[in-house]
């Protein structure tokens, strides 16, 4: 696992940032849920199917938590890097008991899929993640990790920003200040995703380099996206 020194930007080993990052996300999850479930039907499974899925950067819980309510023969592997996420996923997840296993990794580390143990996997879920890493040599490790890690017919649904086009930055940054409502000359942020790595047609194609046979996007909202990806 990383060291950070304390507070830093995203310090996600201190409490007082996660609780505080928890708080905010905790009052836009109504909007989130329908993503969620729009995410579940993706995976394609029948209502009863009994199967197992890995929730890649699964911070507080909330996406796990919808999919096993979704799927109740189903089984979930919270995986993150983050003590203090895991104790607030282990509240969050209490009443589903040992319908969740815990893991701790760190994507950012070659080898970090090692901590499943050859867990059998029939699917992997992510949502405003793996983009942490703005990187895209690490994230296409992450791609490459997990392919390997699934078995033969998983499916893989990730919820996560990508850049925009370089020629259409101003176009993206325009419409993110307009939905967010700033007015000119307030100094809103810029928006439009330029600093995020790689495009949506870079992902999907680092996806399939990464050993899934297909993948696509599924829905988009500026620069946010559902991809797909099937082993």
């Amino acid at each position: 696992m990383t060291m950070q020194p304390p507070h830093t930007l995203d310090d996600w080993n201190s409490a007082e940032f996660v609780n505080n990052w928890l708080e905010r996300s905790a009052r836009t999850l109504s909007d989130r849920r329908q993503r969620y479930l729009l995410m579940g039907a993706l995976l394609g499974f029948a209502p009863d199917a009994a199967f197992r899925f890995v929730d890649i950067g699964a911070g507080g819980g909330w996406l796990i938590a919808t999919l096993l309510a979704a799927y109740p023969n189903s089984t979930a592997v919270w995986l993150d890097m983050s003590e203090p996420m895991e104790a607030a996923a282990r509240q969050n997840l209490e009443a589903y008991g040992d319908r969740v296993t815990y893991v701790r990794a760190d994507l950012s580390l070659p080898g970090w899929s090692s901590a499943l143990h050859g867990q059998h996997l029939q699917a992997a879920v992510s949502t405003i993640a793996i983009h942490n890493l703005f990187d895209a040599a690490a994230i296409r490790g992450v791609y490459r990790e997990l392919a390997a890690a699934l078995e033969p017919g998983a499916v893989f649904v990730d919820n996560d920003y990508a850049a925009g086009h370089p020629d259409l930055l101003a176009q993206y940054r325009a419409a993110a200040a307009h939905r967010r409502g700033d007015r000119p000359g307030t100094g809103g942020s810029a928006g439009g995703g330029g600093h995020f790595a790689g495009t949506l047609a870079n992902h999907v194609q680092w996806l399939q380099e990464a050993g899934f046979s297909a993948a696509d996007c599924a829905w988009r909202e500026l620069n946010l996206s559902i991809l797909i990806a099937k082993k």
